[in-house]
Formats: C-alpha cells, sequence, structure tokens
C-alpha cells in the first residue's frame, strides 16, 4: 500500500497491514474480527474470564480482564504493562519503558489465560509470537527476546528530557535496549507455549513445524553459552540458571511434540542434550554452602528464579533440593511484609524494591511442595497490595509500601492466577473428603473434613476453596455444612442473593436417600412485571433487536409475525 494511502487509514489499520506484510503462510493469523456490529475497543464486549473455580475467583476474574485491557487485538499482543518510566526507586534512574510484548512472558501468560478461560486470548497471543519470530529463525539470528505490538523489532531506546518524571525521576524514556540482547531463556518459553496450545500427535503444518524445530535446534546449540539472564542484566553476560533450565525446557517440550513436529529421528539427539543439561544444572547450579540453587553457575548469590524450577516441572516440588532453595529465599530475600526481593544485589547504583511476581512464584512454589497453609499466607501478603481498583504494580518499595514500576504490571497479574490455581488443586490434593457447597459449585477445604456427624472445626488451611473468602487468616467464621455419616449435606437455607432472586433460580439441594429430589432445573419465579396487553396485530422478534429493556421484561411473551415492517415492542405497544 502507498504511503500516502495508508496514512489516511485508522492506526489500527495501519498496524494490521505491516504486520500482516511479515507473516509467513502458514503461521496462525491474528484474533479475527467479532461479531457483526461489535465494538473491539479495549473493556467493550467483555465477557470476562470465567474457568477458575476455586479460591480467590473474583481475582482471577480480575485478573483475566486486565490481561484482555492490555491486548492489542488487531495482533494478538499483550503488553507487560501499559505506561513507561515509573520508576522503580523514586528519584533514581532504573526507569524502563514496558509498552512492549515479551516472549520470556509467553508460557506464564498462557497458563494464566487458559486458568482465566481466556481462549480467544490465549490463540491469538501465540499467533503474535509465532509470526513475530519466525523470520528471524529463519536467517539464524538469535530471537529477539521483545516486540512491539505491531511485530516492530527496532525497539531503540531514547530519553525524552523535556519530561522531569514522576516525582522527579529521570529520564523518562520510550523504547528499550533490551531488545539487543541475548537471553536464551526466550527458547524454553516460546517452545513451553507451543506446547500448550498446539496438538502433540497431529502433524503440524510445514511452517510451523519448520519454526519450531528450528528454536529448539537454537536451544541445543546455544544452550552452553553465556546471556544477560531474565532480569535483562545491564552488565557483563553469565551463565545464569535461570537461561540453562529453559533451554532445558524448550528440548523437553519438544520431545514430548515430536509426533506433531514430524522430527522422530531427532528425539535422540534431543534427549542428550536434554540430560546434559539436567547434569550441568543439578551439578553446577547446585551451592553446597548456600544449600540452594544459586543465582549463575560458580556464584553464592541467591536469585528468585530459582524457584521456576519446580514451576516448569524440572524436579518434583517434594525434592529435598527445592524445598530447601524455597525455604532459602523465604528467609534471605523476603522483607518484613512478606514480600520477595528478585536478588539482593546488582549493577545499578539504587535499589529496588520488593517484586511481586516473585512473591507469586514462592507461593506457588510452596503449594507444589505441599505447604499449603505458607502458600496461603504468602498469596494473600501479595494479593494485599493491589491498589482499591484491584490493579497490582511491578515491585512495592520495602521502606514506605507504596507501588513502584510501570503499573498495571501483566506479570504481576499472571503471578496471581497461576498461584491460585496452583493453592487450589494442592488444596484439593490433599483435602479429598470435601464437602460440597450448599450455593455454589466447587468444594470446602477441609484436611479435619472427614465423615463425621458433628459440625466440622475451621479449615487446616484457612479457607474455602470455592471462593474468594478470606477465613481462618481474617477471623471471620467459615461457612461449614456439617456432614453425616453418609456424606449427604444437612439442610442449609435458600441463597438470598440478589443473582438468584434476579434470575429466579431456586436453591439447589441434595436430597436425603429416599426422598424425591428436587427437579435440577425449577422453573422461573413469576415475574412481577404484569403481562403485556395483548398485542393487535402480528409482531415479529426483530422488532425487539433495539430494544433491550422490553425483551427482558417481555419475558420471550413476543408473537412470531409478518416482517420488521409490523414489528412493534410488546410491552411499549
Amino acid at each position: 500500500m502507498e504511503p500516502a494511502v495508508e496514512r489516511g487509514l485508522p492506526v489500527e489499520r495501519r498496524h494490521r497491514l505491516r504486520h500482516r506484510a511479515l507473516e509467513p503462510p502458514g503461521l496462525p493469523g491474528p484474533a479475527g474480527p467479532g461479531p457483526p456490529g461489535g465494538d473491539r475497543r479495549p473493556g467493550r464486549s467483555r465477557n470476562g474470564c470465567r474457568n477458575h473455580r476455586g479460591p480467590w475467583q473474583e481475582q482471577v476474574e480480575h485478573s483475566g480482564r486486565v490481561l484482555q485491557a492490555l491486548t492489542f487485538a488487531p495482533t494478538g499482543a499483550i503488553v507487560a504493562a501499559a505506561t513507561t518510566s515509573l520508576p522503580e526507586s523514586i528519584g533514581g534512574d532504573r526507569n524502563w519503558d514496558y509498552r512492549y510484548t515479551w516472549v520470556r512472558d509467553a508460557s506464564f501468560t498462557l497458563q494464566a489465560l487458559a486458568t482465566a478461560s481466556c481462549d480467544k486470548e490465549k490463540g491469538a497471543f501465540f499467533g503474535f509470537l509465532a509470526r513475530a519470530a519466525a523470520t528471524q529463525l529463519q536467517r539464524g539470528v538469535d530471537l529477539q527476546v521483545m516486540y512491539g505490538i505491531g511485530g516492530e523489532r527496532d525497539l531503540s531506546e531514547r530519553p525524552l528530557p523535556h519530561l522531569t518524571g514522576w516525582r522527579h525521576s529521570a529520564p523518562v524514556r520510550t523504547g528499550n535496549d533490551a531488545w539487543r540482547q541475548r537471553q536464551l531463556d526466550v527458547y524454553g518459553e516460546l517452545l513451553d507455549a507451543a506446547h500448550q496450545c498446539l496438538p502433540h500427535e497431529m502433524p503440524l503444518d510445514l511452517p510451523v513445524r519448520t519454526f519450531l524445530v528450528q528454536a529448539v535446534e537454537a536451544a541445543a546449540r546455544r544452550w552452553s553459552e553465556p546471556d544477560q539472564g531474565i532480569w535483562e542484566v545491564r552488565g557483563p553476560s553469565r551463565h545464569f540458571l535461570h537461561s540453562k533450565l529453559m533451554c532445558w525446557v524448550a528440548l523437553d517440550r519438544a520431545i514430548d511434540m515430536a509426533p506433531a513436529l514430524q522430527a522422530a529421528d531427532r528425539v535422540q539427539d534431543w534427549k542428550a542434550i536434554r540430560e546434559q543439561i539436567r547434569t550441568t544444572i543439578e551439578g553446577e547450579g547446585w551451592n553446597d554452602q548456600m544449600g540452594a540453587f544459586s543465582q549463575s553457575f560458580g556464584s553464592e548469590e541467591l536469585d528468585a528464579s530459582a524457584l521456576v524450577l519446580a514451576l516448569v516441572g524440572f524436579l518434583p516440588g517434594n525434592d529435598p533440593r527445592v524445598r530447601s532453595t524455597v525455604e532459602a529465599i523465604r528467609s534471605q530475600l523476603t522483607d518484613a511484609r512478606g514480600l520477595v526481593h528478585r536478588y539482593l544485589k546488582d549493577d545499578m547504583p539504587t535499589q529496588e524494591g520488593t517484586f511481586l511476581l516473585c512473591t507469586f512464584w514462592l507461593a506457588h512454589a510452596l503449594a507444589i511442595s505441599g505447604d499449603v497453609s505458607g502458600a496461603r499466607q504468602v498469596f494473600e501478603t501479595a494479593l494485599a497490595q493491589a491498589n482499591d481498583v484491584g490493579l497490582l504494580a511491578e515491585e512495592v518499595s520495602s521502606a514506605t509500601g507504596e507501588a513502584l514500576g510501570n503499573h498495571p504490571q501483566a506479570l504481576s497479574h499472571i503471578g496471581l492466577v497461576n498461584a491460585a490455581r496452583a493453592i487450589s488443586m494442592a488444596c484439593r490434593r490433599s483435602a479429598p473428603q470435601c464437602a460440597p457447597a450448599s450455593d455454589a459449585p466447587g468444594a470446602l477445604c477441609g484436611q479435619n473434613g472427614a465423615n463425621r456427624k458433628e459440625s466440622l472445626p475451621p479449615c487446616a488451611n484457612g479457607y474455602d476453596v470455592r471462593s474468594s473468602r478470606t477465613l481462618c487468616v481474617t477471623g471471620k467464621e467459615p461457612r461449614w455444612t456439617p456432614l453425616t455419616t453418609d456424606r449427604t449435606p444437612a439442610a442449609h437455607p435458600p441463597s438470598r442473593s440478589r443473582s438468584l432472586r434476579r434470575t429466579g433460580r431456586a436453591h439447589r439441594q441434595t436430597a436425603p436417600p429416599g426422598s424425591q429430589q428436587r427437579n435440577p432445573r425449577p422453573k422461573l419465579r413469576s415475574s412481577p412485571i404484569p403481562p403485556p396487553p395483548v398485542p393487535t396485530r402480528r409482531r415479529s422478534l426483530s422488532g425487539l433487536v433495539g430494544c433491550v429493556r422490553c425483551w427482558r421484561r417481555a419475558r420471550r411473551r413476543v408473537l412470531p409475525g409478518r416482517g420488521s415492517g409490523a414489528a412493534r415492542c410488546a410491552v411499549r405497544g
């Protein structure tokens, strides 16, 4: 398209055209247009993400809506944050531009979108990553760590000296020079994302297969080289533990997807390299003096990214080395509030705050290792840092408790969703004999709740896995359901919620054995609205399309009609 013609198009249309020019054939495309007449603007025509049924359900759904709001619909890109240069240290120079998409966030982002049932955003995000990265691997260059929302690759950083910055925290930057760095962990993030989104047995299209195999081969070839690591250290390259771990993830996921990649002849070589990486990590990454995995090979610095060892399945959660590392991070990297630093020092002159993502990682790792009560305590500590509208920043100041960094931070909400899912799963594993709730799906967490006649004591883990209510931690009375020997829930008064009154749904309750079962789908209650007058002519459904209020009031009391010309509202006439 000619530049003069392109300038006359809307911004979203220009981004879409530029991005499609880079698309190799066969790779997943961006999210298609919505239904006719739908509004594609962020926050419009959104139903939210409602798949998680467990603790903190409302917060998980809210975080799903935050991720939707951070999505650029024409391409499917999800930005790390909506702002630039909000400081990580007040008055310092830790001011970065986060209005871009990082490949390193891919697998955790897709896990969160799957938990929150944001299937459309999940597919669109992986399609964006595949299209943006494919041509680079074809040229044999390192996979870029981040991209613009339209697939842009040159994200050169420059200061804006005419702006003083928030609370005089200069410089204000646009662009981010991290795009020039080498970060080997991106291969593992990309393959883990493909492992979550694509089929494992059915052969993929040739362009997709070629792209993913190239990514695996790059990880197998370069895993032993140093890089800047997950935290984008602006100093000399090192052999970071997390980077080696994610190369192991790339090979592990590719071996599992070998039938889909049509790469059965490469499996033996991939297995040998995967075992070599495992041996190296366990040998050079473990520090006997620290009693934990270190930040990089040969160092004595602790790093919160070592928590990912259990999150990606490299070691089981009950492994003594995992538990020792978790306890070391919990004791040495945690501040007085219980929030976790990503590490203790770096090459920057100013001190940063605690990382909410790392705090959610700690809760996630504790849940995997079986310490559900500890995981809940850490999770509640991080959740308490949300502002009045439920948004999370990147960091929190240890001194003042104020939010630091760009806001809202996608990774913080991603960590919230994944940790909530892990705690819910750990609770269900530790308490299989849970009483079903009387007015909501799910089950009450109660390790003390075996088959007993008396009322159950407070939950050992301190919460109800169905909802976001805080029980034992806040001192509120838990809503326990007494059990009988045949595990029949005792009678419970019907719910009085407004939503149930409005929809007219009766309370559902399991009847004791031998009694007559209630209708599983009770009839709607009679509407308080009087029936509309008898129409004098036949009317069509199309006459109510633009009258939603009357549509709800009419309660389907519309007669079939002859056409839209004679259509009128059944209530208003």
